[in-house]
């Protein structure tokens, strides 16, 4: 008898550690730096999130679409497929575009940010269908 109590709470615990994790969203973390990669999930999981990683765009194609995130990080500068790419295939998904997109760039230079504000006007514009009226970012 007291087996099969015991039995029944490890049961219970174990159902409710489930719904706790599923419960908690998942992030996935998309970057070429292992550095980069673990500093990210490091801060992510101590604030109570799940995350799963991946080396490259991708790597970071093929997790999201077999997961369900409820938030994207991405680097830009990465092998096989760059974050702007990733960025925009999953844009274009219909069971994907809602996901959040966090670009994190380890780049200052103003050209770099520069060119990251005109594809993420184009990116916008292709897909409101509003393209001329968004106001050039650079005549401001």
């Amino acid at each position: 008898l007291l087996h099969q109590g015991r039995r029944l709470t490890i049961r219970v615990t174990a159902r409710k550690e489930e719904a706790q994790r599923r419960a908690r969203k998942r992030v996935l973390v998309v970057d070429d730096s292992r550095t980069v990669r673990e500093v990210e999930r490091g801060l992510l999981s101590s604030r109570g999130y799940l995350v799963d990683v991946a080396v490259d765009g991708s790597d970071g194609w093929n997790a999201v679409r077999g997961g369900d995130y409820a938030l994207v990080i991405t680097d830009v500068d990465m092998p096989r497929m760059n974050g702007i790419e990733l960025t925009r295939r999953i844009k274009q998904d219909a069971n994907l575009r809602k996901i959040p997109i966090m670009i994190v760039s380890y780049k200052d230079r103003e050209e770099d940010r520069q060119r990251g504000l005109e594809r993420a006007l184009r990116a916008l514009e292709l897909e409101t269908g509003i393209g001329n009226l968004v106001p050039d970012a650079r005549e401001r």
